[in-house]
């Protein structure tokens, strides 16, 4: 999906979930925080729907993705 709209936060937010439950912990943060940059360039109500989306995971996978766009500053390597 991602090479489709790679503009879109959300196949960066479940990819980073999958990258996570496969143990691949940097690639999932690295995901994780370039869906959150490309959720920043977007309007208030795609945040909405964003949500509505995640809203179906649970669990470890959600759990981890919530704190890691929460605390973690986004920077990205050149």
């Amino acid at each position: 999906a991602l090479p489709i709209s790679a503009a879109e936060p959300l196949f960066y937010y479940f990819r980073a979930m999958a990258s996570f439950l496969i143990g691949n912990i940097d690639e999932g943060r690295r995901d994780a925080l370039m869906g959150l940059f490309l959720e920043s360039t977007q309007e208030s109500p795609s945040r909405n729907r964003l949500l509505e989306e995640l809203e179906s995971f649970q669990g470890s996978a959600r759990v981890w993705l919530c704190e890691t766009i929460k605390t973690q500053p986004i920077i990205f390597n050149k």
